[in-house]
């Protein structure tokens, strides 16, 4: 796959730098998440159903529900290519535990936020999905591409 290293925004840098990136950004994804649900209006799929899951399974938290869904995913790309796993596919528990662990975090430094007008409702969840997408961004700069 041909890359324009005119538009990149990869950081090659300093390690410490790109992980200190990356956790940063990890932080906040899930500030806005947390801030996401806060809102109560809606989102991401892949967050509904752990969200789901928190309100009809009460134990466990949403980030130990999301470190479980990324556990699953992980068995199921060993059920599905068990030839091609491999066993450094295991350090993707890393990022997840520290997403699982920030995530219970937010929730919790954001348990006070409860709006009453809808229309800060909206705003609230604009301003979530401007963190998430920061926060993403931020996940990606740091990770080296392969050519």
């Amino acid at each position: 796959m041909q890359h324009d290293n005119d538009a990149a925004v990869i950081d090659n840098g300093n390690k410490v730098r790109r992980w200190i990136t990356y956790v940063a950004g990890i932080y906040i994804l899930t500030l806005g998440l947390s801030l996401a649900i806060r809102a109560g209006i809606g989102i991401s799929p892949q967050s509904s159903l752990t969200r789901t899951m928190t309100l009809v399974f009460t134990p466990l938290s949403q980030g130990n529900y999301n470190l479980i869904l990324e556990v699953i995913m992980l068995g199921l790309t060993f059920l599905v290519r068990p030839k091609a796993f491999k066993a450094g596919y295991l350090l993707s528990m890393i990022p997840a535990l520290v997403l699982a662990v920030l995530l219970d975090v937010n929730l919790w430094l954001t348990e006070w936020i409860q709006l009453e007008p809808y229309a800060a409702d909206v705003v609230l969840l604009v301003f979530a999905d401007a963190m998430l997408a920061l926060g993403l961004f931020m996940t990606l700069v740091p990770t080296p591409v392969a050519d």
